[in-house]
């Protein structure tokens, strides 16, 4: 989520970039796509920061526009509703019943281990060993074809990199993602 910051960092760009220097954004059109509902900003002690929608720049200079229309989950209402509490932070009993009853991946269902996992990117063991298989797999068409590698880079909430100290931190948690994102040109 971009946060109040972010939106300033691209506005000043914006402003001394083009020509138009009065003008918020240098007199370019902005559209932002998002769910304001979802992934809150990330905040620290250290850096304070607002949510994007709550900065003076976005309350003053746009015009926010609700979507009504369901693309996803249009099969099942109840599931829809419940995703929908969840995205407003009013979940039901029910809601919360529904998503302890549902599956995940190739029909795993959700184990005593998954709910008590922290709010960190820590998996559970069926998890890890979906990872490891997606590994297998991937070093079999590595063989066979070549893939495109992406590095990953860790960065704070409003896009510095990370020092190595914190990536190292990082890269020790259970269940954290791998530093290279491989691609293979068969993939669709």
């Amino acid at each position: 989520m971009i946060n109040d910051l972010m939106l300033d960092a691209i506005n000043e760009i914006e402003f001394f970039v083009n020509e138009k220097k009065e003008k918020l954004f240098g007199g370019k059109n902005v559209f932002l796509v998002g769910d304001l509902f979802q992934l809150p900003t990330v905040s620290t002690v250290q850096r304070p920061v607002k949510k994007m929608s709550e900065s003076n720049l976005f309350l003053n200079d746009f015009k926010p526009f609700l979507l009504e229309t369901y693309v996803r989950q249009t099969g099942d209402i109840v599931f829809q509703r419940a995703l929908n509490n969840c995205r407003i932070g009013k979940l039901k009993e029910e809601d919360i019943s529904l998503f302890k009853q549902r599956v995940c991946g190739e029909g795993h269902s959700i184990t005593e281990e998954c709910t008590q996992l922290s709010n960190t990117t820590n998996l559970c063991s069926l998890h890890l060993l979906r990872k490891q298989k997606i590994g297998h797999i991937n070093k079999k068409k590595a063989i066979e074809s070549r893939p495109k590698f992406f590095n990953s880079l860790d960065v704070d909430s409003i896009g510095h990199r990370l020092s190595n100290f914190y990536s190292d931190l990082i890269d020790k948690i259970p269940g954290s993602l791998e530093r290279m994102l491989e691609i293979y040109p068969d993939n669709p």
